[in-house]
């Protein structure tokens, strides 16, 4: 997402959509969010996923800047007209993408199945994590930067609350072996 200085029909944006994205915001003439010497298009994007997609809950440039006169630049002559506010805090205008955040909850179905002997629980709602399973040595959770942080395997499940949002994966090492299974979850 972002300003890709390319309307929707420019190189850039098909090498987008052809590598299996699609535009967010629609295209069409009430969907600008660049002007330049009276001339209108869109050069700022969101692109997502078919997932992605079916959690949107709409999408519009946000018109704070783009039609904004020249002047409001507030080069030196013009300083008086400056507010302290989000009009014409940039030439373009931002875009606004709207999700549902129950939509977008992902791995359940990978999280809550049988691997190794190991069935992993993850509730998204209540932020706790629960895990069954013969000779369970210790539990994992290593995040999207690569620390690991070690859960207490005794009880069986570990309240999450406090976990950072973010992308997990799940590693249960099993005893005696050099067996570990493994699955993700994400917590917002």
């Amino acid at each position: 997402m972002g300003d890709l200085n390319s309307y929707y029909q420019e190189d850039p944006v098909d090498v987008i959509r052809a590598n299996g994205f699609s535009t967010l915001v629609p295209e069409g003439i009430a969907n600008y969010s660049y002007r330049y010497q009276g001339v209108f298009g869109a050069i700022d994007h969101a692109f997502g996923t078919a997932e992605l997609i079916n959690a949107l809950t709409g999408a519009a440039p946000w018109a704070i800047s783009s039609d904004e006169p020249q002047q409001m630049d507030y080069p030196d002559a013009y300083l008086a007209f400056y507010q302290p506010d989000a009009y014409r805090s940039s030439d373009h205008d931002p875009l606004m993408v709207g999700l549902s955040a129950s939509a977008l909850v992902t791995g359940v179905e990978e999280v809550n199945k049988r691997t190794d002997d190991v069935r992993f629980f993850f509730d998204p709602i209540a932020f706790t994590a629960r895990w069954e399973g013969a000779g369970i040595r210790n539990v994992d959770l290593v995040d999207a930067l690569g620390r690991t942080m070690r859960v207490r395997v005794g009880a069986g499940a570990a309240d999450l609350a406090d976990l950072p949002a973010g992308a997990y994966t799940w590693r249960c090492a099993m005893n005696g072996t050099d067996r570990m299974a493994t699955g993700r979850f994400v917590k917002w």
